[in-house]
C-alpha cells in the first residue's frame, strides 16, 4: 500500500520512468513490499503506521517553560492555555514546529497540552522537570522519582506529538552514567520509553552509555562574553566557527547512537548582573574571585574588566546610581542579522535534523519595563526569542525566515545522512563551507553549501581586540554591525566525477556549468545555504521530486 501511495505522487511530478525509480527509491514498486521500521521519534500518523516515507517533518522549534508563563498569562488576564494557544499560534505563524516542553505543574492537564498541538500540528520534546535527575539524591529519591516519570511517560507514550522524553539535560561528565542508570529504572515502569539528550560536555557525550538516545545533541551559545582566555568577546564570525566545529563533534557522537542530531543556540539577550560583575570591578569585593588561579592573572583581569565597564565597551557598562557605581554587562548580546539563518544552516551542515532556540518566553512587565542600565542584580535574560512587546523582533522574524528556506527541503534532509569526506571543495577562507550526505539507495550525494559570510562590524576583527569599539546597546544590539545583503558566488571544485555524474541545484532544477577543471559557481545569500545534487540525472530526478 505505501509503494502505490508513493508512486502515484510520483507519476505526477516526473516521468514514468522516474515514477517508479521514485517508487523503488521509497518503498519498493508494486508487488514488492516492503515494511518500514517504526521509530518512536518519527512522527505517527493516525492509524500509527510509519510515516518515514510519506514525511518526517525538519523541527524547528523552540524552549517552552510552562512555569515561567504562569505570571505573563495572568497579567494577560489569560489561563495558561489561553496564553499557551495564542503563542503556539505566533509560533506557527514564524515557522515552528516543535517544542522543547518543560512539564511541571501543567502535568496534570498534559491531555490539553497534546491538544493545542494537535490543533496547530506541533510536535514535543518533554522534559519531566517533576522527575528531573539529580545526581546527587539517594538512590531511594531516584527510585521515587522514576515510578513518577514511568507512570506519566506510560500514559501519553506513543502518542503522535511526542518524539522522545527527557528528565535531564546538561549532565556534568561524572553523573552521566548515573544518568544512564537513572533511564533504567525509568524503564523498569516503562520498557519501551524513548529518550532524548542534550550534552554541554562532550566527554559526557562521549561517554554516555545505553541506553541510546533516539535524539542526541548540543546546546553551543556564541555571541558571548567569555572570563577565560584572559577575557573576550566573540565576534559574530568567531561565534559561528565555534558553533559550526563543536557541532561536527557532538553530532559523530550522536551518529555512534544512531540518534537524530539535533542543534540548540540561543538568540541572545541574556545579562551577567550586577552582583556577577560587581566582583570583577569593585576591588573591595576582589576576594570574591576564585578563577583565574593565580592574584596576578586575576588581578589583570579585573584591570581590563574595569577599563571596558568605564569605556562603556565589549558589552560592559559603569553606572552611576544613587546607591553608588554599578556594573553590568551582556553575556549573550543580541543575535546580530544573518546570524539566526546561519546558525539553523550550520545545524543543517553538520546534519542535525532538529533546530531549536532556547528559550521563548513572553516577559512579564517587570522584565518588560527593566533597562540594562537599571542593572539588576541577578542574571536576567532580557529578550528570549519572544521580544518585548511593541519593540521590532528581528530575530524571531530571521528564524521564520530560516524556517522557509530550510523546510523547502525537509523531506530530502530528514533523509540524508551525513558522510566523513566530501566530493566537492570549497574555499573555507572565504567562509564557504560544504558537506557531503548520501541518500538511501542512492550512488550521488546530496551537498549542502553554507555561506558563512553573516556582516561586518568596527574593526572587523576575527578576534577582537582591546582597542576595537565594540559596544553593545541597551537593546543587546552589538552597535556598527552592517548586514551583508547582497547573494555571493561560492566556487566549487568536484573532486570525484563518476561517470554520468553532473552537479545539480535542488532549488532551481538546473544542472550547473563545470569548467574544464570541474569546477562551478554556485550563488548563496549571506547566512544562508543551499541543496545540491551530484548523480546522474535519473536520480536527481528522483531526489528533486521531494523539494516543496
Amino acid at each position: 500500500m505505501q509503494a502505490t501511495i508513493t508512486k502515484t505522487k510520483a507519476a505526477t511530478v516526473c516521468s514514468v520512468i522516474t515514477a517508479c525509480f521514485l517508487a523503488s527509491l521509497l518503498g519498493g514498486c508494486e508487488g514488492k513490499d516492503r515494511e518500514e521500521p517504526v521509530r518512536k521519534n518519527i512522527p505517527q500518523a493516525e492509524d500509527t503506521s510509519a510515516r518515514w516515507d510519506k514525511e518526517k517533518p525538519f523541527m524547528m522549534g523552540v524552549y517552552w517553560y510552562d512555569y515561567a508563563q504562569t505570571k505573563p498569562a495572568e497579567e494577560a488576564g489569560m489561563t495558561y492555555f489561553d496564553f499557551f494557544e495564542k503563542h503556539l499560534n505566533i509560533l506557527k505563524e514564524n515557522g515552528a514546529n516543535s517544542l522543547h516542553y518543560a512539564v511541571s505543574f501543567s502535568r496534570n492537564d498534559f491531555d490539553a497540552v497534546l491538544a493545542l498541538c494537535d490543533k496547530y500540528d506541533f510536535y514535543l520534546l518533554p522534559q519531566l522537570d517533576f522527575a528531573y535527575f539529580n545526581g546527587n539524591e539517594s538512590d531511594k529519591t531516584l527510585r521515587e522519582k522514576a515510578a513518577k516519570a514511568g507512570e506519566f511517560i506510560r500514559k501519553y507514550d506513543g502518542h503522535k506529538r511526542i518524539l522522545a522524553w527527557s528528565v535531564r539535560e546538561e549532565v556534568p561528565h561524572e553523573k552521566i552514567n548515573l544518568l544512564c542508570r537513572y533511564y533504567f529504572m525509568i524503564k523498569e515502569h516503562v520498557p519501551e520509553a524513548d529518550f532524548f539528550t542534550l550534552h554541554s560536555n562532550l566527554g559526557a557525550a562521549a561517554d554516555q552509555a545505553v541506553p541510546d538516545p533516539v535524539i542526541d545533541g548540543t546546546d553551543r551559545y556564541g555571541f558571548w562574553w567569555e572570563f577565560s582566555g584572559e577575557g573576550y568577546m566573540a565576534s559574530p564570525t568567531s561565534s559561528l566557527d565555534w558553533v559550526r566545529k563543536e557541532s561536527s563533534q557532538y553530532y559523530a557522537q550522536a551518529a555512534k547512537r544512531g540518534a537524530d542530531f539535533w542543534l540548540v543556540v540561543t538568540q541572545g539577550g541574556f545579562i551577567g548582573g550586577s552582583k556577577n560583575a560587581g566582583k570583577w570591578c569593585d576591588p573591595t569585593r576582589s576576594k570574591e574571585i576564585t578563577w583565574p588561579k593565580t592574584e596576578d592573572a586575576q588581578k589583570k583581569l579585573c584591570e581590563r574588566i574595569r577599563r571596558f565597564a568605564k569605556e562603556g565597551r565589549m558589552g560592559w557598562k559603569e553606572v552611576k546610581t544613587a546607591d553608588g557605581t554599578k556594573y553590568n554587562y551582556w553575556k549573550y548580546y543580541r543575535l546580530p542579522r544573518n546570524c539566526m539563518k546561519a546558525l539553523a544552516w550550520t545545524g543543517v551542515l553538520e546534519g542535525a535534523r532538529l533546530f531549536m532556540c532556547w528559550s521563548y518566553s513572553p516577559p512579564t512587565k517587570e522584565k518588560t519595563a527593566t533597562m540594562f542600565s537599571d542593572c539588576p542584580e541577578n542574571n536576567m535574560t532580557l529578550y528570549t526569542l519572544a521580544g518585548k512587546p511593541g519593540q521590532p523582533n528581528p530575530q524571531l522574524a530571521e528564524f521564520a525566515e530560516a524556517s522557509r528556506e530550510i523546510k523547502k527541503y525537509e523531506r530530502i534532509i530528514t533523509r540524508m545522512s551525513k558522510l566523513p569526506e566530501s566530493r566537492v571543495e570549497t574555499d573555507s577562507k572565504q567562509r564557504f563551507y560544504n558537506r557531503s550526505f548520501s541518500f538511501p539507495r542512492l550512488h550521488g550525494n546530496v551537498i549542502v553549501v553554507h555561506n558563512g559570510n553573516v556582516g561586518t562590524w568596527p574593526g572587523n576583527n576575527y578576534m577582537l581586540t582591546d582597542d576595537d569599539d565594540i559596544r553593545i546597546d541597551e537593546e543587546g544590539n552589538m552597535i556598527g554591525y552592517k548586514p551583508l545583503t547582497a547573494a555571493m558566488d561560492a566556487t566549487l571544485k568536484v573532486t570525484e566525477l563518476n561517470p554520468g555524474d553532473k552537479i545539480f541545484d535542488l532549488a532551481t532544477g538546473k544542472a550547473l556549468s563545470l569548467d574544464g577543471e570541474n569546477s562551478c559557481k554556485v550563488s548563496v545569500e549571506p547566512g544562508s545555504g543551499k541543496l545540491l545534487f551530484l548523480g546522474t540525472e535519473k536520480e536527481f530526478e528522483a531526489v528533486k521530486s521531494l523539494v516543496r
